[in-house]
């Protein structure tokens, strides 16, 4: 996952949280995947932003 991201351009943390869990998706045996991505200093005056997402492998 390290190497994904750090060799990746997201503009959006949403992208990257939902590109991340479908790398962890495909390529581990894992039923489900929850991340987080939080970007410090996106807004001024705020800590960070963020996201959360969970998905689940598509049954079929």
């Amino acid at each position: 996952v390290s190497q994904f991201v750090s060799g990746s351009d997201f503009k959006l943390v949403e992208t990257m949280a939902e590109k991340i869990a479908g790398v962890v998706i495909d390529e581990f045996d894992v039923p489900w995947v929850q991340v987080r991505v939080n970007k410090p200093g996106a807004i001024r005056g705020a800590r960070d932003v963020g996201v959360l997402i969970r998905r689940s492998r598509v049954k079929g």
